[in-house]
Formats: C-alpha cells, sequence, structure tokens
C-alpha cells in the first residue's frame, strides 16, 4: 500500500498524489478507520481539489439527448460516400475537430470492416478567451452497417455521441451512368454540461447544427475528389504508400536480412494487416521485427 502510494506521487493524470494519502493518514489505518476517514466531508472536499488540480475532473454531460440532421448531394458514388465514412482515417478529412481517430478493432481479419475506433475530437465554442477548448473522448463501434448504404457508428466510452449516415442515389440523376449520391447525416450526443449551463444548450446546439453542416460540405468535396481520381480503389491505392525501414529500423539477428539493404521498403497496409494479426495473438502492441516475421509467413 505504501509503495502504491509512493507511486502514486509522481503526478500522473487521474492519480491520488501520496501527500492526499498522508494527510488522512490512509496507509497507516485500519480498514474501519480508512472508511469512516472516506465519509466524511472534508476527504471528498480534498478529493475534489485534488482533481482540479491534477486536471483530470470528470467530464459531465447533458442529460437530455440532443439529436441533429442534415443532408448533402455529392457527385460520388455510394460505394465511395460509404468507403470514407467506414474509414477511421478519412473521417478526420471532413468532421470538423476530429485530431485522432485509429482503428482498434476489426471484423474479422478485414482491415477494410472497421468494428471499433479510438477517437478525440476538439470543440472551440465561441472565443477561447471565454470558453475553454473541449476535449472530448471516446471510442465508437460500429454497431449497424450495410454495405454501400448505411452505416452507424456509436460511442461505447467516454463522449456519448452517434452518427447514422445513409446514402441513395439523388433524386435529380436521370443518367444512370452519372454518379450522384444523397448522403443523409443523423448525429446524436449528450451536450457538455458545463459548458450547455454557461451558454444555454440552445446556443450551442444551434453551434453544433453549423459544424454538421460544415461536416457535410467538406464530405462533399472529399468524396467528389475521391471519385474524381477514380473511386474507391485509386483511394486504397494512395493508403498503400510505402514505409521505408530505416537504419537501425530492423534488429540483427532476427533472419530479416532483406530487411537491411538500402531503401528498404514494406507496403503500409501490408505492414497494418501484419501488425493487426500479431496484436491478436500477443494481446499487445508488436515489434517491428514481429511485424516483418508476420509480413513474410506464406512466402
Amino acid at each position: 500500500m505504501l509503495r502504491h502510494a509512493e507511486s502514486l506521487d509522481t503526478g500522473r493524470r487521474g492519480e491520488v498524489s501520496s501527500s492526499t494519502v498522508d494527510d488522512y493518514g490512509i496507509d497507516r489505518s485500519t480498514p474501519a478507520e480508512t472508511r469512516k476517514q472516506q465519509m466524511s466531508p472534508e476527504f471528498w472536499e480534498s478529493q475534489e481539489q485534488m482533481r482540479v488540480e491534477k486536471n483530470f475532473k470528470p467530464k459531465k454531460y447533458a442529460d437530455v439527448l440532443s439529436e441533429f440532421e442534415g443532408e448533402v448531394d455529392i457527385g460520388a458514388s455510394q460505394e465511395t460516400c460509404y468507403a470514407l465514412w467506414n474509414d477511421p482515417g478519412a473521417l478526420r478529412r471532413f468532421v470538423p475537430g476530429l485530431e485522432v481517430a485509429k482503428a482498434t478493432s476489426f471484423f474479422g481479419n478485414d482491415l477494410k470492416a472497421v468494428k471499433t475506433a479510438e477517437c478525440e475530437l476538439f470543440y472551440q465554442f465561441g472565443s477561447a478567451r471565454t470558453n475553454e477548448l473541449e476535449s472530448l473522448r471516446f471510442i465508437m463501434c460500429a454497431v449497424e452497417h450495410e454495405t454501400h448504404k448505411k452505416i452507424h457508428w456509436q460511442s461505447t466510452d467516454g463522449f456519448p455521441c452517434g452518427a447514422v449516415v445513409s446514402f441513395s442515389s439523388a433524386p435529380e440523376n436521370k443518367n444512370e451512368t452519372e454518379k450522384k449520391t444523397t448522403a443523409r447525416l443523423e448525429f446524436y450526443c449528450h451536450l457538455p454540461y458545463d459548458l450547455a449551463l454557461k451558454e444555454g444548450a440552445m446556443r450551442v446546439s444551434l453551434d453544433v447544427e453549423e459544424r454538421l453542416a460544415e461536416c457535410l460540405s467538406k464530405f462533399a468535396v472529399v468524396a467528389q475528389t475521391v471519385e474524381e481520381k477514380g473511386g474507391v480503389s485509386a483511394m486504397q491505392s494512395d493508403a498503400d504508400a510505402k514505409v521505408y525501414l530505416g537504419e537501425n529500423v530492423v534488429p540483427c539477428g532476427f533472419g530479416l536480412d532483406e530487411f537491411h539493404e538500402a531503401d528498404a521498403s514494406v507496403s503500409k497496409i501490408a505492414m497494418e494487416q501484419a501488425a493487426f494479426l500479431v496484436r491478436q495473438r500477443v494481446g499487445r502492441t508488436p515489434f517491428t521485427s514481429e511485424v516483418l516475421k508476420e509480413m513474410r509467413k506464406g512466402k
């Protein structure tokens, strides 16, 4: 217990400091005494102050679910639109404030079928002088998907939110050879409580509606650009860039001599697929040598 308390004094985010523990004598108290101390108002006031000082005060969200919707016509196929919304990396190109969107699991071994992704979205309401930048972290899961027609992302942890995006042929698309799609976005969330309380839920909701319109506008541009460059196949080709293995990246003595050659490179997608398989097998982030060995299997 004492060693644990000492380790907490390093100032890590989300941890209780040993000074707080020592002040209450928790490391010296019996379980009954500790429980009695934890029931005192002073104890919880100290805990709250510690959370503020350590900057990890739990974020609260409004009880009422807010819902938003919008749609846009796009000069791209349903296949292209669906592929973009099904790719967490692509979402960062048109979802305002989405800085992190990293796939963490897949349906089977298909890296094109993302199941869950770790996300972080930054939201600034009004001026930075009057409101703090909101950092909204969450894990999103594909709870529903219909190939080329619909995908439903929903958070399972952190910021409570979700998005249902459906795709259909645009009404004015008379020419069957011309690719035009209507994308409909339904977004729902629980607004950050403190922000909604300070600025008013209506004002925050109107701002979110503007972000939704911005998202759809950016998505239309991205989707049409991808379509003009060759569609999904071209997008996947661009994503499969070469990863060059610099000096000292690959350790010696692991039977990976071919990767020590000058300008040695591997396929980015192949490397990601191998890393995913190794991660599933060993339950941790794999070493480069393990990934390269996995890529050599079957050759």
